[in-house]
């Protein structure tokens, strides 16, 4: 299966008989060995890495079972070991040659001028190197991959408001551009010769993949195995240290990021999220402005992109953080050799934003001329770092009930959840829900009615241990993956905890009680004169 996706105006019927000729043409020529190099050691590394996402290996295998039961997925990776050039030619010419693919060509309507296991071992270990870089090690011995975060702290204060968009920017550069030792396409060739995979911005297509995208840092995901470690922090500090920033990556990234700039702000949901957040905070640390507006993107320079590379990345500014099956001494050792310099502006740091927040009791409303409506209701409240596992189970008890009631019973929206944040000392809750223009009233006193109702609740045992399981369950799933871990460590980090707080949060979940989360609910959802964001 060949799949593209061409441009509008591309010249879809030239490109799809090329697509027939090459294939027909295949067997003609010898693949290089260093081609099947390549593509044997992406085989083997990404067949360790999803051996890891036990869930979704089985998924991935299935397919092989059904063609040809146990014994091919049994030696299929010892199969594809033997395969050599003229083999591949062999089968090019057997089973290409003589064959007309099937094309299907789709475009879009035109538009109308009307219309738009191993040791049981778990060790934590955090540093802060003189230049600043604080650097955080969790080793593991239950896999052979290690994951690798480094994580650039608050990206909407170091870019400024009046620039909103130009990390989102950057980072679309960064791996293009590649670096003076390895320029452009070299630096992904780099990355492919030792099996690693490097992730630097979430990518639009792809549902749901902006979870980990916020205002507060931007990110360098590295995922390889043991044996490729320095190699792949090789690469990775030299990205970090002497990044090409150059005119020729720079219209596509800002073309990138004002697409999806001007895709949010025609999404309800998206222009709810910024109304609510520039109505919750005094000063809204950057929540609904992470790809800026034409305003902001459009006029970006090179200077102003390589500015903000030398302070954004400069070691102080950084948290690297590494799990995996490393020794510790190990990992630090490689991390100092690679990362102890100074480089860019060193010292500089971002500054932590406000958390002041504003009086709830208002309602706010846009109007944006949709078929759907986007809701939030929140309030804030005040609770210590010792409730926090029951404020967890709280909220997700809360959620699951008014979704239950409102979605399911009611059929007052069709998406919505409640969640609890924190920015340093400010807390809040809040509520967000998709309902259609004509339920918007019945749908915020449904909410209302809601959270005066959980207050004294019934809650019983039962419940909390099924919120707890699901909970524990989700956690776990997050965090099969070492570069999962290792994001969560850096969030620890980034909050003020210890790295292995995290770990032990799962733990605290298993300890809430009925009692904790009823003392929760009166004080979480205390006041009567929420903060109200519409968007219709």
């Amino acid at each position: 299966e060949i799949s593209a996706d061409l441009p509008v105006d591309a010249d879809a019927e030239k490109i799809a008989s090329k697509i027939q000729q090459t294939v027909k043409n295949f067997g003609q020529h010898l693949v290089p060995n260093v081609d099947i190099e390549l593509a044997m050691i992406a085989n083997s590394t990404d067949e360790i890495f999803t051996l890891e996402k036990l869930h979704y290996y089985g998924m991935v295998k299935s397919a092989y079972l059904a063609a040809g039961g146990f014994q091919l997925l049994q030696n299929y990776q010892k199969g594809l070991e033997a395969i050599n050039p003229q083999r591949i030619r062999n089968a090019a010419q057997k089973y290409l040659a003589g064959q007309t693919p099937v094309m299907t060509l789709m475009s879009p309507m035109a538009k109308k001028a009307d219309t738009e296991s191993a040791e049981n071992i778990n060790t934590f270990h955090t540093e802060i190197l003189a230049n600043g870089l604080e650097v955080v090690v969790n080793y593991n011995a239950d896999s052979p991959v290690i994951g690798v975060h480094l994580l650039a702290k608050e990206r909407f204060i170091s870019e400024g408001k009046d620039k909103a968009g130009m990390t989102a920017v950057l980072q679309r550069m960064l791996k293009s551009g590649g670096t003076k030792k390895h320029p452009g396409e070299e630096f992904t060739k780099a990355l492919e010769r030792i099996g690693a995979e490097l992730k630097v911005h979430d990518l639009s297509w792809l549902p749901y993949d902006d979870y980990y995208t916020t205002p507060r840092f931007a990110y360098m995901r590295l995922k390889l195995v043991e044996k490729q470690f320095q190699s792949g922090l090789t690469l990775l500090a030299d990205l970090v240290q002497n990044a090409q920033i150059k005119d020729e990556q720079l219209a596509a990234a800002k073309k990138s990021v004002m697409g999806i700039s001007g895709k949010n702000s025609a999404s309800t949901p998206e222009v709810a999220a910024k109304l609510f957040y520039d109505n919750l905070f005094i000063s809204n640390p950057g929540y609904g402005l992470i790809y800026g507006t034409p305003m902001t993107v459009q006029p970006l320079q090179l200077d102003d992109l390589r500015g903000h590379y030398n302070r954004f990345y400069n070691p102080a500014n950084l948290v690297l953080a590494i799990s995996g099956n490393i020794p510790t001494e190990k990992a630090v050792e490689s991390v100092k050799s690679l990362f102890g310099k100074n480089w860019g502006e060193s010292g500089w740091q971002a500054e932590k934003p406000s958390p002041a927040l504003q009086k709830p009791g208002r309602t706010e409303r846009t109007q944006i001329g949709k078929k759907q409506s986007y809701i939030y209701v929140a309030d804030t409240f005040k609770t210590e770092e010792k409730d926090r596992a029951a404020l967890r189970v709280l909220m997700a008890i809360f959620s699951d009930r008014i979704t239950f009631e409102l979605r399911e019973r009611q059929g007052l929206a069709y998406r919505m959840g409640a969640s609890a944040s924190k920015l340093g000392d400010s807390q809040w809750y809040a509520i967000r829900m998709g309902t259609s223009p004509e339920n918007i009233d019945k749908a915020i006193a449904g909410l209302r009615e809601q959270v005066a109702m959980i207050r004294d609740a019934e809650i019983d045992t039962k419940e909390v241990q099924k919120t707890v399981n699901a909970l524990l369950g989700r956690r776990g799933m997050r965090r099969l993956d070492r570069v999962g871990r290792a994001y969560y460590m850096s969030m620890e980090v980034l909050a003020g905890r210890s790295p292995d707080s995290d770990e032990k949060f799962g733990e605290a979940l298993k300890q809430v009680t009925v009692d904790d989360v009823k003392r929760l609910a009166p004080i979480i959802f205390a006041g009567d004169e929420p903060l109200v964001v519409v968007a219709e």
